[in-house]
Order: C-alpha cells, then sequence, then structure tokens
C-alpha cells in the first residue's frame, strides 16, 4: 500500500489493552481528519468509531444504518456485544 500511514490503535483482549501499529490508506487519513474535526475526535479516534460500526453491520447484517447510528449514540456499541 503506497503513502500509507501507520496509526496506534487500541486493541481489547480479554480486558487488556495493547497497542497496535496498523496501515491505513492516505485517503482514509484524509477523511478521518475531516470529520474528526467535525465530530470532535482524535484522527485515531474517528477511525475506531468507523470501525466499531462496520464491525456491528456485519455482525448484524438485518440491522438498518439508522438503526446502528441509534445504537451507537446510545453508547450500545462500545460495549462491543452483538446484538
Amino acid at each position: 500500500m503506497s503513502g500509507a500511514h501507520r496509526f496506534a490503535l487500541i486493541a481489547r483482549y480479554q480486558n487488556k489493552s495493547m497497542e497496535t501499529a496498523v496501515r491505513v490508506s492516505n485517503e482514509l487519513v484524509r477523511e478521518a481528519k475531516i470529520f474528526s474535526k467535525i465530530d470532535q475526535r482524535s484522527i485515531t479516534g474517528q477511525i475506531e468509531h468507523w470501525a466499531k460500526i462496520g464491525k456491528c453491520a456485519e455482525e448484524n447484517p438485518d440491522l438498518t444504518d439508522s438503526l446502528i447510528n441509534l445504537l451507537h449514540e446510545s453508547s450500545l456499541l462500545d460495549k462491543s456485544e452483538k446484538i
């Protein structure tokens, strides 16, 4: 992946935190910079936010986008549990 950025993301596994460096595209970083300012998050926080929404959508293909967003806003998604 040319022109990629490396980010340290926090992974939670069995109640333990660890940082892991991952490569993401420059395009994703540019978009995350824009949305992070709007949503008042760090760039890493914005990418983690999108990852949580995507994870929920994949685990629950029957849920609508608006329901996933509602669950996230109510912080149920942060519990990382399948609905």
